[in-house]
């Protein structure tokens, strides 16, 4: 059963239900229009909201790496990201982002975004982490490349400060192979912190998604796109509206599937276990007076059942017992046909 403690103000999140993100990160390429366009599409797809990258090139990235060049480039100004929420807020989507350096948690402060993620790139980071601690928001944290102790000290870095959080298994390679996944330690995530626990995903299809619910992830984060063809920033990784859409479905299903952890049977399969269950026949001609013995029982699914059924689980409590009425061959032996006092 999913579980969610997660809390964002004027935003419901259903306890039962996995919080699905579309990472936008900075597949928008620094157009505002296509930002926009990206944020429909995605909650079309079924996303319940939509994160961006807000990085401060100068800040976040030394000069000469790709991630300098790519965020140089396409970052978006303030204004359109200003434009971007008023375009959210109109159409009730929840936007967020993911702050790099204190100039971008700066601009977040400022757009007043309800929620806060801090990536695997930034988990320890420290002085950043206190200062989004201090904005009293939600906060979402990836574990990408920390081992046990240090999910640990993140842990109880951030008990100090809030309950309201949530850590997401990562694997921090673009993409990720299966045998780099270990999805199982969603398991132990769980037993180990008292937390919602979800998944951030960059494999190339919905398989590990799938298993990371299944495994009991409470939020869902994947990049989104409209065109993963391209070789900009993290459109590789990303899924497009059909691809997104039907992973959705999936995990709603998956949903479905896994339930109530406390509930073993359905309405349906009360129903069926009174026409499935076996209940005593007469496997021979019973005189009346005769005492009841097992070679004279068969165990059979009837036609119909009534009140008196004697079910298969019970024989041996009307085993010797003296038949009061004769009983032909194949027919249900009944507990009022028995002498039980």
């Amino acid at each position: 059963m999913i579980k969610q403690s997660l809390k964002i103000k004027n935003f419901k999140i259903l306890k039962n239900k996995v919080l699905v993100i579309a990472e936008i990160g900075i597949n928008h390429l620094g157009s505002e229009n296509y930002c926009k366009k990206l944020i429909l599409k995605a909650i079309n797809s079924g996303a319940d909201c939509v994160k961006l990258q807000i990085i401060n090139a100068e800040e976040s990235y030394e000069k000469g790496t790709k991630s300098f060049a790519l965020f140089k480039k396409y970052s978006l100004s303030f204004e359109s990201l200003k434009r971007i929420n008023d375009f959210c807020k109109r159409r009730n989507i929840l936007l967020f982002a993911t702050p790099g350096d204190m100039n971008s948690l700066n601009i977040v402060k400022k757009l007043k975004f309800p929620l806060i993620k801090i990536s695997s790139g930034l988990n320890t980071n420290k002085y950043l982490m206190s200062e989004v601690l201090k904005l009293n928001l939600p906060v979402i944290i990836s574990l990408g490349m920390t081992n046990e102790l240090e999910m640990k000290k993140i842990y109880k870095f951030l008990l100090k400060k809030t309950r309201n959080f949530a850590l997401l298994k990562c694997t921090s390679i673009y993409p990720s192979g299966d045998n780099e996944l270990n999805l199982n330690s969603i398991k132990r995530l769980k037993k180990m912190f008292n937390c919602t626990i979800g998944y951030s995903d960059h494999t190339l299809d919905d398989l590990a998604i799938l298993t990371a619910v299944s495994n009991g992830a409470s939020i869902i984060e994947k990049h989104f796109t409209t065109n993963k063809k391209l070789k900009i920033a993290d459109h590789k990784i990303s899924m497009e509206p059909k691809e997104f859409k039907l992973m959705v479905k999936k995990i709603r299903r998956v949903e479905k599937i896994l339930g109530d952890e406390k509930k073993f049977l359905s309405r349906k399969e009360k129903i069926n276990k009174k026409k499935f269950q076996r209940i005593l026949f007469s496997s021979k001609n019973i005189s009346k007076n005769e005492i009841l013995k097992i070679n004279k029982l068969y165990f059979k699914r009837p036609v119909k059942r009534n009140k008196y059924d004697i079910t298969a689980d019970k024989y041996k409590n009307y085993l010797g017992k003296k038949i009061i009425q004769k009983i032909k061959k194949n027919k249900q032996i009944s507990s009022n046909f028995l002498k039980l006092a």
